[in-house]
């Protein structure tokens, strides 16, 4: 009870607070205070410092967390952004299986650059042209035995396709089917799979239009060290043909051409080269086929 009282005195004890000058010790302001008013305002103070603190901590964190995003639009604008990444990935891995059945196709490592085919510049062997090698075919030398005894049974039979079959709907054997000229010229290399040069090399002179053989999308449009400008064609009915050595490429990837639309122009470029001159092949499923038996150059 006594400690009660002295404290109750204590804090409730007034005082007096005198400010004077120092210089003439004129008295400037006089206040009356206890212990207990200097508590309530020092505690008050503190009390909203704290709760200052807690508000803008909490501003700034619903701020950059989104969860003061009332409407939703910052998660909303996320979720987007995730489902768009989701779908850029799912297209990288679908175009890279793509790109590498593709390359089986046309042989060779293909430089699949960002720019244009138009803006670069090919890298010419001029030296030794005579003594060079034909490199300009698909090696398929890697293929199992199961693989190389179905090709040697492909060569010798008719493949059937339902491209091109007519009103009737009948299956028309390649035998029978017929395409546009992609160049008129002189054939200086035939087709030969047993020298696994499955192409035929066609003379034409330089700059000279190429033709697509049919409608189709264009599949490849690239440079490459050995075969220089190179055009692939997909068609209807699992057919590809290809273009080699070519001077300039007049479509891009995605392109759709109609039926003797100009594609390229003759041209001598590529390492493994001896002249202006169009290589041409033409594929069924995967498998090569004679192209002068389909087209007349």
């Amino acid at each position: 009870m006594k400690f009660r009282k002295t404290l109750y005195t204590w804090l409730t004890t007034r005082y007096r607070l005198i400010l004077r000058n120092e210089e003439n010790f004129e008295e400037t302001r006089n206040l009356p205070v206890t212990p207990s008013a200097i508590i309530f305002f020092i505690g008050t103070g503190l009390l909203v410092a704290m709760f200052s603190g807690l508000f803008l901590g909490k501003l700034l964190f619903d701020r950059h967390s989104g969860m003061g995003d009332k409407d939703g639009k910052h998660l909303e604008a996320l979720q987007r952004m995730d489902n768009t990444i989701d779908s850029l990935l799912t297209e990288i891995n679908r175009r890279e299986v793509f790109l590498a059945d593709l390359r089986k196709v046309i042989g060779g490592d293909v430089n699949y650059l960002r720019k244009e085919a138009d803006e670069l510049k090919p890298n010419k062997d001029t030296t030794n042209k005579a003594a060079a090698k034909r490199y300009d075919t698909i090696n398929i030398d890697y293929l199992s035995s199961v693989d190389k005894k179905f090709r040697q049974e492909f060569e010798g039979r008719q493949v059937r396709s339902t491209v091109g079959g007519g009103a009737s709907g009948m299956a028309v054997t390649f035998d029978e089917r017929m395409f546009f000229s992609p160049v008129r010229g002189i054939v200086t290399e035939k087709y030969r799979s047993s020298d696994k040069h499955y192409g035929v090399d066609v003379v034409a002179k330089k700059d000279e239009p190429i033709k697509a053989i049919a409608g189709g999308t264009v599949i490849l449009s690239s440079w490459t060290d050995d075969t220089g400008y190179v055009i692939a064609i997909q068609h209807q009915g699992d057919i590809i043909s290809v273009y080699k050595h070519c001077s300039v490429l007049m479509k891009k990837v995605g392109n759709f051409v109609e039926p003797g639309e100009i594609i390229a122009l003759i041209g001598n470029s590529g390492k493994y080269t001896t002249g202006p001159h169009l290589h041409f092949e033409l594929w069924y499923k995967g498998n090569p086929l004679d192209p002068e038996k389909h087209v007349v150059f």
